[in-house]
């Protein structure tokens, strides 16, 4: 599903022209991003004004690139370990994330089913 896959993007600054890249993004996210998202360089704030204006100052979108890698996420509070986007209980707010499988806690069985059924 296109909305519970992450994304990895590559930005070029409106004000410095350098590429940077942002990533684990969800799809719905990745449209907004170049109007909000500063510069990590040069730290400029893009501006987008409404219309009828036509002043925009906004980062060009070079790439969007579906990332592969497994990512694990499990609550503040918790101690499970989830790496499926569409299991019921993967943590949307007040996470921890790791790009490497977890060498403490618990991994979810519910993940671990949909990984072998196919789901992920």
């Amino acid at each position: 599903m296109i909305w519970s896959k992450t994304w990895t993007v590559i930005f070029r600054c409106y004000a410095c022209g350098r590429k940077f890249t942002i990533r684990h993004i969800t799809f719905d996210r990745v449209w907004a991003l170049h109007a909000v998202y500063p510069c990590p360089f040069c730290y400029a704030k893009p501006a987008v004004f409404p219309l009828p204006s036509s002043a925009i100052k906004a980062h060009t979108l070079i790439e969007l690139n579906a990332d592969t890698e497994t990512v694990y996420r499990k609550a503040s509070s918790g101690d499970t370990w989830h790496f499926t986007p569409d299991c019921s209980q993967w943590p949307n707010e007040s996470f921890v994330l790791l790009e490497a499988e977890p060498k403490a806690g618990h991994i979810c069985n519910e993940c671990r089913v949909k990984r072998f059924a196919g789901g992920d």
